[in-house]
């Protein structure tokens, strides 16, 4: 069974810029990037397995609107058998929170 959470943010900086930040900011979430193509403003990243899940799959999706920038992040968790739904919730929410707040540092200090 899997679990999923999104959420997006209009940030005020270029799809290229924000994709520069990628790596370090997967890095500091401790997320293995898998695929991250600049052109298309595309990362698939994994996060690691814990006792209750088998790991999340994210991904970002970045779109230039206007002078600005849409960031859409989707984190989806697998359980195991011994459950999980609950920490894995509140798991998906946490990520994207500290995923935005991670990026935003990032930018900021470019």
């Amino acid at each position: 069974m899997s679990f999923k959470k999104e959420d997006s943010s209009l940030l005020p900086y270029s799809r290229v810029a924000i994709m520069d930040a990628m790596p370090a900011v997967c890095e500091k979430m401790k997320w293995k990037i898998e695929t991250l193509d600049k052109n298309l403003g595309y990362v698939r990243s994994r996060a690691r397995e814990s006792a209750l899940s088998w790991g999340e799959i994210i991904t970002i999706n970045v779109k230039e609107h206007n002078k600005n920038s849409r960031v859409h992040v989707t984190s989806e968790s697998f359980v195991t058998p011994l459950g999980g739904t609950v920490f894995s919730i509140i798991k998906n929410r946490l990520n994207l929170r500290n995923f935005f707040k991670e990026l935003n540092k990032a930018l900021e200090g470019s």
